[in-house]
This record gives C-alpha cells, structure tokens and sequence, in this order.
C-alpha cells in the first residue's frame, strides 16, 4: 500500500530511533511513526518529496513491506530528514550481495517456487545481487557453503529445512576436523518439513519474514555444538538437538515407513517405540553448570539480556552412573514450534554456551505418555513432569555398548557407541532478532 502524506514538519527520537510524521489536511490528521531499522531504502522522486520503502510488523510475527511518499513545502525539513535517513543505512552495512543455497527436494518441494514468487522480486526491488546454487544430492550443501565462505559475500542464504540449515552450517564452520570461526552470517528461509532453526530465529515459518530479517541485516550470533566419536573426529554439529534413546530410533523407525501418506510416518513411528518402553544401558559424564539453571523461567526471545552478556560459566564435573536410558536430548534453544508451543526445554538460550540436557531414565509408560502430551500443550511444561530430570550442561560424554542405538543430530542418524557433545557459544552468526515476546 502506497500512502501519501502532506507533512508539514517531523520529529525525531534520537533515544528509541524513531521518526514521526504529522500533517493537517482539511479535518483530518494524518501521523505516521517509523523506526529507522525497519527502513529498507528511500529515494527523492521529486524535489518536494521522499519515498520511504520499510517493514512492518504485523499478527503472528510476520514481516510485511510498506511504501509512503512524504511531500514537504519547506526544503530544508526535506533535506535534514534525507541526512538522518542516509546517515542511519549507512551505518548498518546491510547484505547487498548474497550466495544462495537451494534444496529443491525439501518439504513440500516448493523451495524454488519460493525463490522465485517471494525472495526473487525483493532481491531486484531493492538492487541485491546474488548467485543461486541448488543441490542435487546429500552433503552438496556442504560443498557449496564451504566453496562459499572463501568468497567475498555478504551472506550465505539458504532454503530448506533443519537438515539442510545445518549442512550448509557444517560446510561454514568445520575445517580440519575443528570448528572455525566465520565472518559470513547465515540466512534461513523455511521450505523443509521440519523448520525448527527458521521458528526460533524469526518466529514464523513465514519465507518473506525470514528474508526480510536479511535484508535489513537484523543480526544475532548463536550457540554451535560439536559432536564428536571415540576417536575425535568432529563427525556433525547441532544447531538445535542431538538425542539418544526413543527420540533418535524414532526418526529412524520413521524413514523407513515414508511411504506412508502426510505425517503418518511420525505418528506411526512415535507410538510403536514408545508403546516398546526399550531402554538402553549408558554411563558418561558431563559439564553441570552452576551459575545457570534449567528451570528459572527466563525465557530467550529478541533483545535477550542474558545472550547479550559474556558470563564466565562456572561448571563441575558430574558422573552419569550406568543405568537403563529410555532418552536422552541436549536442547540448544527452546525447540518452540507449532506443534510444542513452549518447546521441551522453555528456558533455553540461543547463545549462552549452554544446552539444557533432559534424562528420561526411571520412567514408566504412563510418564512417558503424560511428557509427550504435555509437550504439545499450549502452556504445557515439559521438564517439570515427573521422570524427566533437567540439567544445563556445556559438555556432555556419553558410552553405550556396542551398536546398542542411534543419534540424532538435528535429524541427521549416526550409529555411534561413544560420542562427545561441546557447546560453544555465539559460534554461528545468523539473520533473525528472535521470537518477540508480547
């Protein structure tokens, strides 16, 4: 919607970066407020007249593009507006040329379509170049992102779910059997079935939102976990969880059945093993930390306090005696989707250098059923029923025997008899302010 407005002055709020509009035509009075982050671009099309091209935050999180034209009688309220403008874009060193890394066979297999209807008219309204890579197999993402990042872009974007997310993370950040550190941020546009990285950063599964965050280069760094084997080798990374137990053979029980129509494969898949109650045998030790809790209902969202600070993390070691486990998962953030409103773990932070690991072990059916139906409660609360034991740990070691079950690492299975898990923290930059939280 274009509006047009007849000011006869603005005001500007230096503190909250914010300018407001005011014109008087006729009886009727016109305002008009705008913050100088959600501006895209503006041009002066005339010599009386600017038009501003920004964002506007509307129900469920969802981004949207407006346009007004503001016309001035007097030109030298024009000309400082214009400065204030140039002066703030100028500063923010948006994205203006960007690598794209395309999964045409996620989801629903419309991530080209996407790109084509949503994110290509954005990119030539406002002048973004790009190149586009689309894969055509498993791990090409990783190639493409790693070939990448050894290039002069302003950001890497790619479209896909969380198993594409984290290859092209993967192919980001690992070099030589190492996490390295990489200047490049990370967009995510959501098209996968499982979209659970894209919720957490921007609060929708919503394509445009998503890639309206990278092009006003709103920025956060988050956590990254390494996850290692018995001989060290940095074999995957978590982005969002990596699991054990009834979780993981869950997944595994669910690949095998996708013949099955729509989300019939999970259903299936999540009934059979928990109805089978296996448990495994396990010991390990693990990081605790001291000076952070699981269960202090302070909850991560945009402008989170807690991942804005740099605390020393004081820890101890603790034993994870041998015992019977039926599952195991370490929670990189809160895991908030559609389906778990408040996600397993609700306290958890995107970059804290910290992963809330939930232990389900003495725990009998019925528990386990009341967990999973609580899970998927609006204001339902998972670590507070019974059988779940919550910790916030930083490093996690754990054995099981030989063959005795598989990992899950953001939907990536792995057969591994050890496997070491290590938060580090703000890792991984990426485009998204978080969930607003009302």
């Amino acid at each position: 919607m274009n509006t047009v407005i007849n000011c006869y002055n603005f005001s500007f709020n230096s503190t909250e970066d914010t300018l407001h509009f005011a014109s008087n035509e006729g009886k009727k009075r016109h305002t008009l407020s705008i913050h100088l982050d959600s501006i895209i671009q503006y041009s002066k099309r005339k010599e009386d007249s600017i038009c501003i091209d920004f964002v506007i935050k509307c129900k469920d999180q969802k981004w949207r593009i407006e346009s007004c034209e503001l016309i001035f009688k007097n030109k030298a309220i024009l000309d400082e507006l214009v400065d204030i403008i140039s002066k703030f874009i100028d500063s923010q060193k948006r994205p203006k040329k960007l690598a794209f890394i395309i999964n045409p066979m996620s989801g629903k297999r419309n991530s080209l379509k996407v790109f084509e209807k949503t994110i290509k008219p954005v990119l030539h309204k406002f002048d973004v170049t790009y190149t586009v890579r689309v894969t055509r197999c498993k791990d090409d993402a990783k190639r493409i992102a790693a070939a990448f990042s050894r290039q002069k872009y302003d950001a890497i974007v790619v479209s896909g779910g969380d198993g594409t997310v984290n290859e092209v993370a993967y192919g980001m950040l690992v070099d030589c059997n190492a996490l390295k550190s990489n200047t490049i941020p990370l967009g995510v546009i959501p098209t996968g079935t499982s979209n659970n990285f894209a919720y957490i950063l921007h609060g929708t599964l919503d394509p445009l939102t998503s890639f309206l965050h990278i092009i006003l280069g709103s920025k956060r760094s988050v956590d990254v976990a390494s996850v290692k084997d018995s001989n060290n080798k940095l074999f995957a990374i978590g982005l969002n969880i990596v699991s054990y137990g009834y979780l993981s053979d869950s997944i595994q029980l669910s690949e095998k059945i996708k013949f099955l129509p729509s989300s019939l494969p999970y259903v299936v898949s999540f009934t059979l093993k928990l109805m089978s109650m296996k448990k495994y045998a396990c010991s390990g030790r693990y990081s605790k930390i001291l000076n952070n809790d699981p269960y202090d209902e302070v909850q991560c969202g945009a402008s989170c306090e807690r991942c804005s600070q740099n605390n020393f993390l004081d820890t101890s070691v603790k034993n994870l005696a041998e015992s019977k486990l039926f599952n195991l998962q370490l929670n990189l953030h809160s895991g908030e989707c559609k389906l778990s409103p408040k996600g397993a773990s609700p306290y958890a932070h995107l970059a804290d250098g910290c992963m809330d690991m939930l232990l389900m072990r003495d725990i009998s059916l019925s528990q386990a059923s009341k967990i999973m139906q609580e899970s998927s409660k609006k204001d339902g609360n998972v670590i507070v029923q019974s059988g779940i034991e919550a910790h916030r740990i930083k490093k996690l070691q754990l054995s099981t025997k030989q063959h005795s079950g598989t990992w899950m690492v953001d939907g990536e299975l792995f057969k591994k008899c050890f496997v070491e898990v290590d938060a580090y923290r703000k890792c991984l930059t990426v485009f998204g302010s978080g969930i607003q939280r009302s």
